[in-house]
């Protein structure tokens, strides 16, 4: 993806076009015009030398593109910012071009490493010199024509701090975000265990992570319409949250926003041009809201699991949802399974007053039934025929059990019966 974008481009469609039907037409008409003049003869070295011509200037062209294009320097970074401090560490992979095969300027003087992939160019001696504590350039570096990779890892302090606190409001999680110098930050997610929430940044730093902006399960990004940056972004993210070392998996609640590329202190030639952009990610913290504060838990900070041994009406919950994946498993038969849902412990105690049930059916089902336990026995509070889709479902305390006493809310919010 970095190297798609910088380099040279082809010459246009419209230019190569142009070039081959004015040699069409230049050879019909010099044709004609032998033909009337009854010397045909001559096409035998005109034909050739116009060929030559008409090849000459698609060369031209492709010379003119190619060194028209400036040198750059693409980007992709993973910043990682210590909450409350100025800290941060960074790692990331470049893409070099040069229009020319020439010596370039490359180094540091706030410390780190840049590493240029030099395999395959000339056998010309290069070091790094240190020229002080934290300073230091590439000698003899000669880029060769064309574009190169490299590698780039540092630790800096930054001028602002990193923050970021949340709470919960009436419209789900708001806070505050900080990315210490981060500069254009957008594209901001909330990742938990159990999900992402998009989030709304203002331009003082505070945001709001509304429980109507959770994503589904393969969007990483809370745009509708993703241009071709967010696509690569949203690629990117996914590749971070997949990975087994990822700092993510090892955290339940991480910020995710991307910024422009943090290559402060990195010295380049002063001609070349730098793109591409940086994901930084920290923990959230959430604190308790103020008492008697009305608020909303979005569903990824709500997990839930099937309740384990038997349910409120005695049979034991059927493992129509799979816990550990968190995704629906395959069933033929019809089944019935109970949930309890564990919120945040900083939240407790609290009381439950409503929820809101989305269930997405995938697959056949020819029926499916909402239901919750009261005064004693199952009472159904909605029913699909043939569902498909995305359904959604309003509860409050007075259709069903909500009981938020414990650490788990404990038996049914509602359990869901497949048939």
């Amino acid at each position: 993806m970095l190297f798609r974008s910088i380099g040279y481009k082809i010459p246009s469609r419209d230019k190569v076009l142009s070039v081959l039907f004015a040699f069409v037409g230049a050879l019909a008409a010099a044709a004609i015009y032998l033909w009337r003049a009854a010397r045909l003869q001559h096409l035998g070295w005109f034909v050739p030398a116009l060929a030559l011509l008409a090849g000459g200037a698609l060369v031209w062209l492709g010379n003119q593109s190619r060194t028209s294009s400036p040198s750059a320097l693409s980007v992709v970074q993973l910043v990682n910012g210590v909450p409350g401090s100025h800290e941060y560490q960074s790692s990331g992979f470049g893409a070099a071009y040069s229009p020319d095969g020439r010596e370039t300027e490359l180094g540091s003087d706030k410390g780190g490493r840049v590493m240029l992939n030099m395999a395959g160019g000339s056998l010309q001696n290069r070091r790094m010199e240190w020229t002080d504590l934290g300073k230091y350039r590439w000698v003899n570096l000669e880029q060769p024509q064309g574009q190169r990779a490299m590698t780039m890892t540092r630790s800096g302090t930054a001028r602002k701090p990193f923050i970021a606190e949340a709470t919960f409001g009436p419209q789900g999680l708001v806070g505050q975000l900080q990315l210490g110098d981060a500069q254009g930050v957008s594209d901001a997610v909330i990742n938990t265990n159990w999900g992402r929430i998009g989030v709304e940044l203002n331009p003082d730093g505070t945001f709001v992570a509304s429980a109507d902006n959770v994503l589904t399960r393969n969007q990483y990004l809370a745009s509708q319409f993703l241009t071709d940056e967010q696509s690569r972004r949203q690629k990117t993210l996914k590749k971070v949250l997949d990975s087994v070392d990822s700092v993510a998996r090892k955290s339940a609640l991480q910020v995710f926003a991307w910024t422009d590329p943090w290559v402060d202190g990195l010295t380049l030639d002063p001609q070349r041009t730098v793109k591409g952009s940086a994901l930084v990610q920290m923990p959230l913290t959430i604190t308790r809201p103020a008492p008697g504060t009305d608020y909303l838990i979005p569903s990824p900070l709500l997990p839930f699991r099937n309740q384990r041994g038997t349910g409120p009406d005695g049979l034991t919950s059927s493992p129509i949802w799979n816990f550990l994946k968190n995704e629906g498993a395959d069933r033929d038969l019809p089944g019935t399974a109970w949930f309890v849902f564990e919120p945040p412990a900083s939240l407790l105690p609290f009381e439950a007053v409503s929820a809101r049930v989305r269930v997405e059916v995938s697959g056949p089902i020819g029926r499916l039934e909402v239901a919750g336990w009261k005064n004693g026995e199952l009472a159904v509070l909605k029913e699909w025929i043939d569902p498909v889709g995305l359904l959604e479902f309003s509860i409050d305390r007075k259709s069903t059990r909500l009981n938020s006493s414990h650490l788990v809310i404990s038996y049914a919010v509602f359990c869901l019966k497949k048939k």
